[in-house]
């Protein structure tokens, strides 16, 4: 993994499903040696596993000037009245970085939206509005400082590009077409290991009727990178361990307002999947492929 992230060579980078003892023991030492500061940030202990995300950032190009680590539990607390807000242990990750060239700020954010099999897709969909509301939140703080501030927002959010999570993402909002399809099974496409549920379980119905006016977007001006260069999601991001079904389930969401993408890294057709018979191997270090974008700063005056 290492030598394909030192020939990626980003300014900035964001790993998901990142284990602790990993991070602390290895992953940090790693990377500062390749000249690259980073922060953690676990799941919640709710969630029954020692794993998280990890940014770093290269410190000849930024200076950090803030940093949040935030449960999605501490979010939904603040707006999710309804319920309780402990169903939703991930976490997400906010770093307000100084581009030292431009002297610009860059909010950087990267999350893991809860996997659970794809049974949970309401949850889903309620963390996604959570990281998104609280990233505005920051972006809102930051900018009554200084106007020239610019957000990412990047991770495995476990959600391919036809579910109506996606749609709020890229929307703002969901439609009552959208709204429907949440409630049914149709539309998802599970693991090969995973027996399709007939409906949606229950809870989820009832957690959507609880949180439904709380599920929107505020970031207006964001758009997915991989759709603005390419003109579509990449084929593929995951596979299952044997290749045996694949995913588009990775994304890097921008500020379309303060910041141009001008080119995206190429991911492998589903075609060629096949002929790796399985993920990670000595040609891919995980089962998920890396994606890269470069942007450049809007000047405003």
């Amino acid at each position: 993994m290492m030598n394909e992230l030192q020939w990626l060579d980003g300014d900035i980078v964001c790993l998901q499903e990142v284990d602790t003892p990993y991070f602390t023991e290895i992953l940090k030492e790693d990377m500062s040696f390749l000249g690259y500061k980073g922060m953690f940030a676990q799941k919640s202990q709710c969630t029954g596993r020692k794993v998280g995300v990890a940014l770093f950032f290269k410190q000849d190009k930024f200076e950090l000037e803030e940093s949040k680590t935030l449960v999605i539990n501490e979010i939904a607390a603040g707006v999710f009245t309804e319920v309780e807000s402990n169903k939703f242990g991930e976490v997400l990750i906010l770093a307000a970085l100084r581009h030292k060239n431009s002297n610009t700020m860059l909010l950087t954010a990267t999350t893991h939206i809860l996997w659970k099999d794809l049974l949970e897709p309401v949850t889903q969909v309620c963390e996604i509005a959570l990281v998104t509301q609280a990233l505005r939140d920051m972006v809102t703080a930051l900018r009554s400082q200084d106007k020239h501030v610019a957000y990412i927002l990047c991770g495995d959010f476990n959600i391919d590009p036809h579910y109506p999570a996606y749609h709020l993402l890229k929307d703002g909002k969901l439609s009552e077409e959208q709204f429907c399809k949440l409630q049914t099974v149709d539309y998802l496409k599970f693991a090969a290991d995973v027996e399709k549920p007939h409906q949606v379980l229950p809870e989820q119905i009832s957690l959507l009727n609880k949180v439904k006016k709380h599920l929107h977007n505020p970031l207006t001006n964001m758009q997915s990178a991989y759709k603005v260069v390419m003109g579509s999601e990449p084929q593929c991001t995951s596979s299952e361990d044997d290749a045996s079904r694949v995913w588009t389930i990775d994304y890097i969401w921008f500020d379309s307002e303060n910041l141009k993408v001008t080119a995206a890294l190429e991911t492998l057709p589903e075609s060629a999947i096949a002929a790796y018979r399985g993920f990670p191997n000595e040609y891919f270090s995980s089962d998920h492929f890396s994606l890269k974008a470069h942007f450049k700063f809007i000047v405003k005056p």
